[in-house]
């Protein structure tokens, strides 16, 4: 994927790299919400996302490292676009 883009130090590389970034921490700044709503989903039985809804936001809650604060969140986003090389 990166060849495809010009190689790791091209321009375009970058710019995927930065939207990247910047999905990811939307994605985070509004986990609260996305997690609420997957919740209430699975209680009116609405099965969007899975047959198991409960795996499915334990599944979102660990994809988007709910865990880590907003820093170490930061560094863990760009060890996972480096190692994606």
């Amino acid at each position: 994927m990166v060849d495809a883009m010009g190689g790791p130090n091209s321009k375009h590389y970058q710019q995927f790299k930065n939207l990247a970034g910047q999905g990811f921490n939307i994605l985070r700044r509004h986990a609260n919400l996305i997690l609420a709503l997957l919740k209430l989903m699975s209680q009116v039985r609405v099965d969007v996302c899975c047959l198991d809804s409960l795996w499915c936001v334990e599944q979102l809650h660990c994809a988007l490292v709910l865990v880590l604060a907003g820093g170490s969140g930061r560094l863990l986003r760009r060890r996972l676009l480096c190692r994606a090389r």
